[in-house]
């Protein structure tokens, strides 16, 4: 382990420990005929094996190392057993019964993290800073900057401390303090001071932190050669690699992660671009990335026009290329706050294309995908030539070789891919469900179905005007299969999209006369707009029971489609099609909870803030909704709406975990927590987070592959990586990071329960990545912020499949 501190290192060297492939040489010179290490596979935690025919002889293996300093070995060579075990006859027919069993091996998994050895920074000097006011994390961050642009070295903000690997005197710092207070900027108005931290000892993260960022800027030119060679240009598209490298902490280890993504830019930057807009409000919430190719981020808002900016942009800018876009624009152009931290003038920027925006590029998103996604092979590749660069800066990678401690799977902490139906029966989740369901019934009828299983449907035909009823005969033939006898009470054709129109047809539904509205859908550029006018205009009419499908999706998945609008149409007329077949046992409900906020150009002013939460049982099956919106001034969340996401009197004096969709802000937890104090109910705090996590793999060497489904990489006993869903064809999965707070939560009861609740959608038949709790939680309380959204502010129908 290296504890660094602030001006002094010190090296604690543990006692080293005998490696598996030195074990095996130590063997080998007992047992002349033992394969080379590298070629033994591993049977569990403590046995490996190696067999293998060369020519007409038979080799087996099977090495014992339960007994550390006594390893156990047993040889086969054709028909003649030799072993070191007492027991020669007992260990034979172990291992011939382990064999006959074809016990699953464990299989090998690796990661984008690398272990740092912090020593080969050589000295890290620390310095604090005191602010009265604004953001710390800005603040620090730019001021990290300019002490670069200033004095040279490297600095880096993290922790609530800069590091740099440049000595500065606090003399030095008082004056270069002074020349920023003189500055036109506002920025560090409200800096007061930085002085230098002697013998301050340093956090694993800060140490990662600053690794990463010196890494990513010492090698940045080695980098961006290696990268370019897989860059590709289509057109005015450029498809760019890029490489992003973020600091941990791992078990109180400083370690670093590599994760290569791929950028489509559009080559004109963005004062050409805005003339295809029709405001230039569009351009918020565009990702962009500078001209140099090396800062990439979101435009959240609009500084001014240039001549406003002119002279302060070139005092702060240190790229000549940036500088000189800064001369050359006019005094009108516009100047665009990135990630409300950094401005930059439109002519510098160019637009990135993402699935959320490809339309005003007229580009197929499904060709954007192609070009967007890299198999495990190529990315590794690349990571590799990467690692080259900068290998003596780097002890180890993450394995379950190097850690094997580390590497789990979910059948290791007690799950499995089981449901539960009618008959007492459980079948696995990756099972055709509809099949399961026809076969073993449904778990839990809806009341409304007992003793007459009539389902009244209203089709409303939106497209495929002349091959609808086609469908109708396949969803009819789905549903009677499974026990109903679907009734088509009445048909309604709409060809206008406008609001107005489809509220006037929609007004002709009979209130009695169904139990689901189904709606086909056209497939356009504006389908998402169709569907929220078709959505919240059956919400005006106080009708919760609908289900929507394109019209693309029945033409090319025509039984994927039947299946999930039967599932959607059974969970919505309140049936329950499946439960977990193992309950979870640890808690009472599974809350998501997602709050989304209105988008703003600027941060001053109030807010709408809507809070969407949703509760599961132990066996999975949904209980309730809660909608809750306020309006307030600045960026926290108000507490009165989680109370009122937890007022109703069944929660209180129960043990409830919370997923949050992505993490806790501000004092979210805190909040919570006086909740519960209050209502008596015991919070478990769990963040789910979807998006950047580093990868896993499976294989090794030039073999990489996707990892196992289930499989478990622990960062710390806090925080871990798992894999949640299957992948195919040529991409690389997307891990989530499942991260818990609190003393009243276990990191392995989380993992359960996101991994379990992934089964419980009744909207899809293939299972998803996230859990039910907060699957599409981003879109739907999207949604309901625009006002698209049932009637009651909570309910037990599960409106948004």
């Amino acid at each position: 382990m290296i504890v660094s501190h602030c001006d002094i290192e010190v090296n604690i060297k543990k006692a080293p420990k005998m490696s598996i492939e030195e074990k095996i040489k130590q063997l080998g010179k007992k047992f002349p005929q033992l394969p080379k290490p590298s070629l033994w596979e591993k049977y569990d935690k403590k046995r490996y094996y190696f067999n293998k025919k060369v020519g007409g002889q038979d080799n087996t293996f099977f090495i014992d190392f339960t007994e550390i300093n006594n390893p156990q070995l047993l040889l086969k060579q054709n028909t003649v057993w030799y072993s070191t075990y007492p027991d020669r006859i007992e260990i034979q027919n172990f291992l011939r019964q382990q064999t006959s069993s074809k016990k699953k091996l464990i299989p090998k998994a690796s990661s984008e993290f690398y272990q740092v050895d912090t020593v080969k920074l050589g000295k890290i000097y620390c310095y604090k800073i005191e602010i009265t006011g604004g953001k710390i994390q800005k603040i620090g961050g730019k001021l990290a900057y300019r002490l670069r642009s200033q004095f040279g070295g490297h600095w880096k903000f993290t922790e609530f401390t800069i590091l740099s690997n440049n000595f500065i005197d606090d003399e030095k710092l008082n004056s270069f303090l002074e020349q920023l207070w003189s500055d036109e900027n506002e920025t560090f108005s409200n800096l007061t001071k930085i002085y230098y931290i002697k013998n301050k000892s340093l956090p694993p993260k800060a140490l990662a932190d600053f690794s990463a960022s010196f890494l990513s800027h010492k090698f940045r030119r080695g980098i961006f050669k290696i990268l370019e060679k897989y860059d590709k240009q289509e057109k005015e598209l450029k498809i760019r690699k890029e490489l992003n490298i973020r600091g941990w902490n791992i078990n109180n280890d400083p370690a670093i992660s590599l994760s290569v993504n791929s950028n489509i830019y559009y080559e004109n930057t963005i004062d050409i671009f805005k003339a295809q807009l029709k405001t230039k409000d569009d351009l918020i919430g565009f990702e962009v990335i500078d001209i140099g190719l090396t800062h990439k981020g979101k435009i959240t808002g609009f500084s001014g026009i240039l001549k406003d900016h002119r002279n302060r942009l070139l005092k702060i800018t240190s790229k000549e290329i940036i500088k000189q876009r800064i001369i050359d624009a006019p005094d009108n152009e516009l100047v665009l706050s990135i990630d409300n931290k950094y401005d930059y003038v439109a002519s510098s920027l160019h637009p990135i294309v993402t699935t959320g925006n490809a339309h005003y590029f007229k580009i197929n998103t499904v060709n954007l995908m192609k070009n967007l996604t890299l198999s495990p092979i190529q990315r590794t590749r690349i990571e590799k030539e990467v690692i080259s660069l900068f290998k003596q800066f780097i002890s180890m990678n993450y394995n379950s070789e190097t850690k094997p401690e580390l590497f789990k799977l979910g059948e290791d902490i007690g799950f499995h891919e089981m449901l539960k139906f009618k008959d007492g029966t459980t079948h696995s989740s990756d099972e055709f469900v509809i099949r399961n369901i026809k076969n073993h019934g449904i778990y839990q009828l809806s009341q409304r179905f007992e003793g007459n299983k009539s389902l009244q449907i209203v089709f409303i035909i939106a497209a495929l005007y002349e091959r609808w009823s086609e469908f109708y005969d396949n969803l009819r033939a789905q549903l009677s299969s499974l026990g109903f006898l679907p009734q088509l009470t009445s048909v309604i054709k709409i060809e206008d999209f406008d609001r107005l129109s489809i509220e006037k047809k929609l007004t002709s539904i009979q209130k009695d006369k169904y139990d689901i509205i189904v709606a086909i859908l056209p497939e356009s550029q504006n389908k998402d707009r169709i569907y929220e006018i078709f959505k919240s205009s059956l919400f005006n009419l106080e009708i919760m029971e609908s289900q929507f499908i394109f019209e693309n999706t029945i033409v090319s998945k025509l039984k994927y489609a039947l299946a999930n609008v039967t599932l959607g149409i059974l969970a919505k007329t309140g049936n329950i099609p499946y439960i977990l077949a193992n309950p979870l046992k640890f808690a009472d409900y599974f809350v998501g909870i997602d709050i989304s906020r209105e988008k703003k150009s600027s941060l001053k002013g109030s807010q709408n803030f809507l809070a969407m939460a949703r509760f599961y049982g132990r066996d999975g099956t949904f209980a309730n909704y809660e909608i809750h919106e306020d309006k307030i001034e600045g960026e926290t969340v108000p507490k009165i709406i989680l109370e009122k996401i937890f007022a109703k009197q069944e929660f209180q004096n129960k043990i409830i975990m919370i997923h949050r969709d992505g993490y806790f802000r501000g004092s979210e937890v805190k909040d919570l927590q006086e909740i519960g104090e209050k209502s008596n109910i015991q919070f478990q705090f769990v963040e789910v987070i979807k998006r950047n996590s580093p990868r896993l793999f499976g294989g090794s060497n030039n073999e990489y592959t996707n990892p196992v489904r289930n499989q478990i990489f622990y960062l710390s006993e806090r925080e871990a990586i798992i894999i949640n869903n299957k992948i195919t064809g040529n991409k690389t999965s997307k891990p989530i990071r499942v991260r818990t707070f609190g003393e009243n939560v276990k990191l392995n009861d989380a993992i359960l329960s996101v991994m379990s609740l992934r089964m419980m959608h009744f909207g899809t038949t293939k299972t998803p990545k996230l859990p039910v709790t907060i699957s599409f939680s981003d879109r739907i309380s999207g949604f309901a912020r625009r006002g698209i959204k049932p009637p009651n502010k909570s309910g037990r129908i599960p409106w948004w499949y």
